[in-house]
C-alpha cells in the first residue's frame, strides 16, 4: 500500500506540473482553469483504477461529469451567454 499510495502522489505532482502550463493569463484574464482542474480530476480517476478502486473511480467519473455540466450551465447564465448550438459553434 505505501507503494501505491507513493505512486499515487507522483502522478499528482505530475499532473500538477502539465496543469500550469495549461493555465493562460492574458492581461487580467485567467483561462484554462476548469481545463486544469478538470485534466488533475481524471489524474486522481485513473490513479483511482490503477489503485484497483474501479467502483470509486466510476462514482467519481460521473460526478464530475455532473460537476462540470452544471458549472457549465451556471457560468453561461452568469454571464448572459447563450450555450454553443449543436456544432460547437454560436450559429
Amino acid at each position: 500500500p505505501a507503494d501505491v499510495i507513493h505512486a499515487m502522489g507522483q502522478v499528482a505532482v505530475g499532473i500538477g506540473f502539465l496543469c500550469g502550463g495549461v493555465i493562460v493569463r492574458d492581461g487580467t484574464d485567467v483561462h484554462g482553469l476548469n481545463t486544469a482542474a478538470t485534466l488533475w480530476c481524471i489524474g486522481a480517476i485513473g490513479s483511482l483504477v490503477g489503485a484497483r478502486y474501479a467502483a470509486v473511480a466510476t462514482i467519481a467519473t460521473f460526478a464530475l461529469i455532473l460537476i462540470n455540466s452544471l458549472l457549465h450551465l451556471v457560468e453561461h447564465r452568469i454571464s448572459g451567454l447563450r450555450l454553443p448550438g449543436p456544432r460547437g459553434n454560436d450559429d
